[in-house]
């Protein structure tokens, strides 16, 4: 693992807390990276998260940046989020990076049991790594 990627992913998890309710509510996430979600691709930067759809087993997942721009995603499943990210309670996006680029493949609030697995790109890199963003509570500011 590269200082870089070490870097990344230190610097990353070190971003934001969480707290507040469980699934309804809005979290933002600041990501400095480029990623891909729902199969559109996005810039670095902050964003606000929430689940649409509340009542649907797996959620269908919103991704909004302070430009206006947004993504949909809709989870592929529900798994047992980790214990250690279960731990501290901080909700939680995982990234599958790469040379051709990052793919958003895990999302967890911090509250449930269950985390949410995102289909993951085809993709023909050999190497890749997992990057962790911590979201918290969006209060609109």
């Amino acid at each position: 693992m590269t200082n870089f990627t070490k870097n990344l992913i230190v610097g990353a998890a070190a971003l934001v807390v969480a707290a507040g309710t469980a699934s309804a509510q809005m979290m933002k996430a600041d990501v400095p990276f480029a990623f891909q979600v729902g199969g559109k691709a996005m810039a670095a930067g902050t964003y606000s998260v929430r689940n649409v759809a509340v009542n649907n087993s797996n959620g269908v997942l919103q991704f909004r940046d302070g430009n206006g721009n947004s993504a949909i995603a809709m989870p592929k499943n529900r798994h047992n989020a980790s214990k250690e990210w279960k731990s501290d309670g901080s909700p939680r996006l995982a990234f599958e990076c790469g040379a051709s680029g990052c793919a958003l493949i895990e999302v967890w609030d911090g509250a449930g049991v269950s985390a949410y697995g995102m289909s993951r790109p085809k993709t023909v890199d050999m190497e890749t790594h997992i990057a962790v963003v911590v979201m918290r509570p969006d209060k609109g500011d």
